[in-house]
């Protein structure tokens, strides 16, 4: 997770999560960026779709947010 990640779900129950393995290959829906990025997770919970970011070209991506299939919708 990025610093803004942490701070976001740093409240998060993990027993909240409906969700216990991931079930394929995440796809890249959105790379209109350079340093943004959207990818769909396909989860026993549904898919999951995840903004993730970088400081620049170079840099880890990181996980902005985590949208659950209800709201991804």
């Amino acid at each position: 997770l990025s610093e803004e990640g942490r701070s976001d779900y740093s409240f998060v129950d993990p027993r909240n999560v409906p969700v216990s393995e991931v079930t394929g290959v995440g796809v890249l829906v959105d790379d209109a960026s350079a340093n943004v990025a959207v990818v769909e997770v396909p989860t026993n919970g549904g898919t999951y779709t995840l903004t993730l970011s970088r400081l620049y070209g170079g840099s880890p991506w990181a996980v902005e947010r985590i949208m659950p299939p209800e709201e991804a919708s």
